[in-house]
């Protein structure tokens, strides 16, 4: 049987850019907590929902648990520029938190499409992926849209769009 044609408006993957995706291990979290020491005061209030101090930075990449969170990253030559994390949410674990996080130099119209496709593919085991809005950047935030307008397709993760965490607002 034919599969209807998706409308115009609806989500379609991204061609990967010249820079590569990969997913970091614990054996990278110098590089991840060098990465989140370098956001800016703007920046940790958009991804952590305030202004965190570089010792509260480093306590939570240490309390990072490897075996519940995927870190999705587009690396530099010595760098992190972008990471996607995909937070297991207890009890069951079969619904995560996504959320995306650039530094300043990197050109988030296209990154966070990549991060986002990436991670839609990386989170198949889960049966729902949630973005808090209160805490994605603009471009995360069209692309779940985007991807919702389109409907749900078999063998794909949903992706629902929500105003805050639990206890957040």
């Amino acid at each position: 049987m034919d599969t209807p044609a998706a409308p115009a408006s609806a989500y379609r993957p991204r061609q990967p850019r010249d820079r590569p995706l990969r997913r970091l291990s614990q054996h990278d979290a110098l590089g991840l907590e060098a990465f989140f020491l370098s956001l800016d005061s703007g920046q940790r209030c958009s991804h952590f929902g305030g202004d965190l101090s570089d010792g509260a930075i480093l306590d939570y990449c240490r309390r990072i648990d490897w075996r519940h969170t995927k870190v999705i990253a587009r690396t530099g030559a010595h760098r992190v520029d972008a990471v996607a994390l995909i937070s297991d949410i207890p009890p069951d674990n079969m619904t995560a938190e996504l959320s995306v996080i650039c530094s300043r130099c990197c050109d988030r119209s296209e990154i966070v499409g990549d991060l986002f496709d990436h991670a839609i593919n990386d989170a198949s085991c889960h049966r729902e992926l949630i973005v808090y809005r209160s805490f994605a950047v603009p471009e995360l935030i069209r692309l779940v849209r985007k991807r919702m307008s389109g409907g749900s397709r078999p063998g794909k993760t949903p992706v629902r769009l929500t105003p805050v965490r639990a206890g957040d607002g």
